[in-house]
């Protein structure tokens, strides 16, 4: 089938195909969905503004951003699509931030220009953003302003959503570095509840503060953990799912990163009987 040279010119005028959704990694600009909860009715869902990601501790800054834009305030940034790749507008909330886990983080939605970013910046200043279509929103006049009960439970919203990622930080805990023994499958099965075990290392994985390097992922393999079917024939067929939610969200950000031999005392190891020890 021959392109119409019409459609062939369009198409030379377009911007490359970015990456969308989970395909993308996560960097400083990118609006994505944030969730908590495992639950269907524990989920909570939100639209953020990534500002900074720390890949080695496992958490990013964000904002909180909403497409009401009738309810922007002056600390709030209006951003139309020409900026973000949104089809409609969004509000950046620049007085409601915090940090989250990145497992916390979840599809793309769109990513702010530069130009945006900057007007972030302003808006969260005080300042005017000064370019075409980046708007804040009028002041906030006080307690009977309509928008003051929105306001007030964003930052609620936003307490919730980053409780645990906050007080981590807060308590200035160290990222934890695994001892992947915890994660052999035939350890595993040896513990008398395994269940509770199981539970208690898939609960310290997805807190999203732990942190491997390439010799654990070497050990990882020795041990047998990074055999699917390794967890099939132990656990039958949830051995799958143990897999894909205990091994596989720790192995790719290992590999991104350099070996780290030499400085685990950097770091507090959960060792094996803390990981799998049950009462």
């Amino acid at each position: 089938m021959t392109v119409p040279q019409p459609i062939r010119a369009a198409l030379s005028r377009c911007d490359p195909v970015r990456p969308i959704g989970i395909l993308m990694p996560l960097a400083r600009g990118q609006i994505r969905c944030m969730t908590q909860g495992l639950q269907p009715e524990d989920l909570r869902e939100r639209l953020v503004l990534v500002l900074r990601v720390d890949e080695l501790c496992g958490f990013a800054e964000i904002m909180f951003v909403h497409p009401y834009t009738e309810l922007a305030t002056g600390s709030d940034l209006i951003v139309s699509p020409e900026y973000s790749g949104i089809a409609y507008q969004v509000v950046v909330e620049t007085d409601v931030r915090g940090v989250v886990w990145l497992t916390q983080l979840g599809t793309l939605i769109g990513v702010l220009d530069p130009t945006a970013l900057v007007a972030v910046g302003a808006v969260a200043l005080g300042e005017d953003p000064d370019t075409p279509n980046l708007i804040s929103g009028p002041p906030l006049r006080g307690r009977f302003d309509a928008r003051w009960n929105f306001k007030a439970s964003e930052g609620s919203a936003l307490r919730t959503l980053a409780a645990e990622c906050t007080a981590a930080l807060l308590d200035e805990q160290d990222c934890i570095q695994l001892d992947v023994g915890g994660l052999s499958p035939a350890l595993l099965a040896a513990i008398s509840d395994r269940e509770k075990g199981l539970l208690k290392l898939l609960d310290i994985i997805s807190r999203g503060d732990v942190v491997l390097d390439l010799n654990d992922i070497a050990m990882l393999e020795e041990i047998g953990a990074l055999e699917v079917a390794n967890w099939i024939d132990v656990f039958g067929d949830i051995g799958r799912e143990h897999y894909e939610s205990m091994v596989r969200p720790l192995i790719e950000p290992a590999i991104s990163k350099p070996s780290r031999s030499n400085s685990t005392n950097q770091h507090n190891r959960a060792t094996v009987p803390d990981l799998i020890a049950v009462a």
